[in-house]
């Protein structure tokens, strides 16, 4: 299977499991019987609730393949007043490859936003991108890079999101991928 269709299955497959893990967290405790045992009736997964930090948190949900996936769910700060919020899903795709998934609601943008991989934090950034991403047009962007997780998160990284390439220099969102 080539590296695209495969990123392109795991950007279809990652909201399908998510939608999967809500659906079962829903029901999980609501189907208990006043006779069944204390084990029977369990909370939600903790997974269901939504991110909140820009930290990145590894999933051993089992993928559409029944592997555990390698990944971090990441969330944009808005830099420079620009109004936009969204994140980032990186996953390790096991053969030396990174699918990074991009997803922001930029309201008033209309131009593609160039997007990188920059050593450094958000606040300590190197400003030579150190992996290019396709451009957030649309409100996404998707790219394969090589490089696995484990060797980007070793050392500070921030993924950043520029107004346009007219306005490189403005930053317009960005989080970090450190552990």
């Amino acid at each position: 299977m080539s590296t695209l269709m495969r990123a392109a299955l795991t950007g279809l497959a990652i909201p399908a499991l998510l939608a999967l893990a809500a659906c079962q967290g829903a029901t999980t405790g609501s189907t208990a019987s006043p006779s069944a045992s204390p084990a029977a009736a369990t909370p939600a997964p903790a997974e269901s609730e939504p991110a909140t930090s820009a930290e990145p948190s590894a999933s051993a949900e089992p993928s559409a393949s029944g592997v555990a996936l390698n990944q971090a769910i990441l969330q944009f700060e808005e830099q420079s007043d620009s109004g936009i919020t969204g994140g980032a899903i990186l996953t390790d795709l096991g053969d030396g490859e990174l699918a990074v998934t991009i997803g922001v609601v930029a309201i008033g943008f209309a131009e593609p936003m160039p997007a990188h991989i920059h050593e450094g934090t958000c606040a300590e950034l190197d400003p030579t991108p150190k992996y290019p991403l396709n451009d957030v047009a649309a409100g996404s962007s998707n790219t394969v890079i090589e490089v696995t997780l484990d060797e980007l998160t070793a050392a500070p990284h921030a993924v950043n999101v520029h107004k346009s390439a007219a306005e490189a220099a403005v930053y317009v969102a960005s989080t970090d991928i450190t552990q």
